[in-house]
């Protein structure tokens, strides 16, 4: 009684065929809405050139010395442009809040609020020509031993600047990206 049925696929296309157009498809889709990649090095993208451009002023303190070198890292990777177009003037508030008491009212956890606002300041006309802010909230575990409460909470401030630094960058490279002639 054994009937050798075999079973057979729904459709007689191959598999990679159907992903090979099903990809071609959506790469027409991204295409024909305009999309056009923040970073992609061909003019129309907001690459290293056009942020190089930027002159970013001295931060005071240290943790705005931090921030600083965070974005001259991101905007000016080779060095400064031949041509500098804007200047970045930026202010920077680090709050911190402690969380989490025990019933001794002794903080175990501590958040780090970093807020900057920025603005991007034409060099020719004096114009501010965009201006925006970043806030990123870090939270560090407090410890009994005070030297790794210390690192903590300065590692925390740190990941704030790096990441407060990456998206200071992306509006700006939006910005630039936005608004080319």
């Amino acid at each position: 009684m054994g009937s050798d049925l075999r079973l057979r696929r729904p459709c007689a296309v191959p598999r990679s065929w159907r992903t090979t157009v099903l990809l071609i498809a959506v790469a027409l889709a991204v295409a024909s809405c305009g999309f056009r990649p923040l970073y992609s090095g061909r003019t129309g993208g907001a690459d290293g050139g056009e942020l190089a451009q930027i002159r970013v002023q001295a931060i005071p303190d240290r943790v705005g010395q931090i921030l600083y070198n965070h974005l001259l890292d991101r905007l000016n990777p080779r060095g400064q442009a031949d041509v500098v177009k804007y200047t970045l003037d930026t202010q920077l508030r680090v709050q911190e809040t402690k969380l989490a008491l025990t019933q001794a009212d002794v903080a175990t956890r501590g958040n780090i609020e970093t807020r900057a606002f920025f603005q991007l300041r034409e060099i020719e006309t004096q114009e501010i020509v965009f201006e925006s802010s970043s806030r990123i909230t870090n939270g560090y575990d407090i410890v009994q031993q005070q030297y790794a409460a210390q690192v903590a909470r300065e590692a925390a401030v740190k990941r704030a600047l790096r990441e407060i630094s990456d998206d200071m960058r992306f509006k700006l490279a939006s910005f630039l990206t936005r608004n080319q002639p």
